[in-house]
């Protein structure tokens, strides 16, 4: 991978970096605030959870880092990571300390000396940087990221949190549990700011996670790794739509550059990763599920063009019909009182009148496939919602909010 690139990330907030280097050393320094509140809440913006619940789930993260830029060094990248919790801590010294710092790095390219590298323009100040983040942040950890992406996080022997933060329990099993759910956190924020999502969402965190590397056991998380992959490529596989298709390919391809890059690294030994996986069989069957679903839509659009051309066909025909009764003068003698009422309403109201058909059309596409309405996200965080909830009551609380929509929208409609 590019040490290049890395820093500069859009997701989940645009990402604040300075990536500088010369021909023999690079230096990064990159933050981003992060929205970690609980995902079963429906609130996305952080003012409305701290309005309405008193919370804040707002988190600050920086990587501070350097590697060697020579050609052909495999010298890892290495750095900490830190969290910072909460907008009066990050905002009262943390944001002075990493901005300053970002300020005089960028400073290297501005009037430098030809004699000065940026090793001696910014060494002194990089260690300093870690020395007073460590000192100021709620969470820390070193870590080293390898050119093939394998990264090593480790947590110091002794840190000391702060006094308005909860303490890790004392039980070493509960403890290690938790560290690891902070370290995870880390993790994702490092994986956000160093790649970008192509095979998958980027709201899927959990594509990859952390694994711990007990006695240089260097074969279990290589197995845990694949295991999730492969777990993810039947998921995608199961759901039965294009894009899907497309992302479990992706990732099956991931796969198989790990497996590839495992056996590079262990040589022999990496024919005793578990589990065993026939990925090319694997690939072969999503490509035949893949045409069968594709031939399958196709009927469905079909179908769906034909429902909406006939729809429109006969508004249109029954539109034509009245306007050229009126232009002509004539008459209809004992028109349908029905008939009158629609030509009527459809006259005095052409807005609703085009909303109920584009509703019939798009229910029609929701029905037939030709529209993934269960997928939008607003979808699924209502679905979320309801989650702690038994079978049978979320079903019928959606269907009361439903029907609550459907009510409001036909009293506005038909007054």
């Amino acid at each position: 991978m590019s040490y290049s690139l890395l820093g500069y990330s859009s997701h989940p907030t645009p990402s604040i970096c300075e990536n500088i280097a010369d021909s023999c050393h690079r230096y990064i320094l990159c933050y981003q605030r992060r929205q970690l509140i609980d995902a079963m809440l429906p609130f996305r913006f952080g003012w409305v959870s701290r309005f309405f619940l008193n919370l804040d789930g707002n988190f600050w993260f920086v990587c501070v880092a350097e590697s060697s830029n020579k050609v052909n060094d495999p010298a890892p990248l290495s750095g900490k990571l830190f969290i910072f919790a909460g907008r009066d801590k990050w905002r009262g010294q943390a944001e002075n300390i990493i901005r300053t710092a970002q300020d005089e790095l960028r400073g290297f390219y501005d009037g430098r000396k030809p004699e000065k590298s940026l090793k001696n323009h910014f060494s002194d100040r990089y260690h300093s940087v870690l020395e007073e983040l460590s000192k100021s942040a709620d969470f820390h950890v070193s870590f080293e990221m390898q050119r093939s992406g394998i990264t090593t996080i480790q947590c110091p022997d002794a840190m000391v949190l702060s006094d308005d933060l909860p303490h890790f329990p004392p039980q070493e099993e509960r403890r290690e549990r938790l560290t690891d759910v902070v370290c995870s956190q880390l993790f994702f924020f490092l994986k956000d700011i160093a790649h970008h999502h192509q095979h998958h969402s980027p709201y899927t965190d959990t594509l990859v996670d952390i694994y711990p590397l007990y006695d240089g056991d260097d074969l279990t998380w290589r197995g845990e790794t694949i295991r999730t992959l492969a777990r993810k490529v039947v998921q995608y596989k199961r759901h039965r739509r294009n894009e899907e298709f497309f992302s479990a390919l992706g990732i099956l391809a991931y796969a198989k550059a790990f497996l590839n890059l495992s056996s590079k690294e262990l040589g022999e030994k990496a024919r005793d990763i578990q589990p065993s996986l026939d990925l090319d069989s694997l690939a072969f069957s999503i490509k035949a599920s893949q045409s069968a679903t594709h031939s399958s839509n196709q009927e469905k659009i079909r179908r769906m063009d034909n429902l909406r051309s006939i729809l429109i066909a006969v508004v249109g025909i029954f539109i034509s019909m009245v306007g050229l009764a009126n232009l002509t003068g004539k008459k209809f003698e004992d028109p349908s009182p029905n008939l009158l009422l629609i030509a009527n309403y459809m006259i005095a109201s052409p807005f609703i009148t085009i909303s109920i058909i584009m509703s019939i059309i798009f229910l029609g596409m929701v029905f037939t496939g030709g529209i993934d309405f269960p997928n939008w996200r607003w979808v699924r965080g209502l679905t979320r919602l309801v989650q702690p909830l038994s079978r049978e009551a979320a079903v019928l609380t959606l269907f009361c909010i439903g029907l609550g929509a459907l009510i409001i929208s036909a009293k506005y409609a038909f007054g």
